[in-house]
């Protein structure tokens, strides 16, 4: 995971237990860290290539964790359109949960 998917799930808890208790799960795994300006050059990229063809893609935060995913060969699962979208225009693998 990385520091943009910790704020999503947190920020969009239904509750201060459930956000602590998607943090203690989340602390479990190995942190993919932002780094620095190249990874938010890359999401910025990635965003206007899928404007560029049409694609929406909602959120600037999914960018920058396809940005983390694709400098660490990680794959990402999502049920985020917007993710499906930068996959479109890159190498990014997303995983779609049963």
């Amino acid at each position: 995971w990385t520091e943009p998917i910790l704020h999503e799930l947190t920020a969009g808890a239904s509750s201060p237990r459930r956000a602590a208790d998607l943090l203690a799960l989340l602390l479990r795994g190995p942190i993919l860290a932002v780094e620095g300006l190249q990874d938010w050059e890359v999401a910025a990229q990635l965003y206007l290539s899928a404007r560029s063809r049409g694609l929406i893609v909602r959120s600037s935060i999914d960018c920058l964790i396809a940005a983390v995913a694709l400098r660490t060969g990680s794959p990402v699962l999502a049920r985020d359109r917007g993710l499906d979208a930068l996959a479109q225009v890159s190498d990014l693998v997303v995983e779609h949960p049963q």
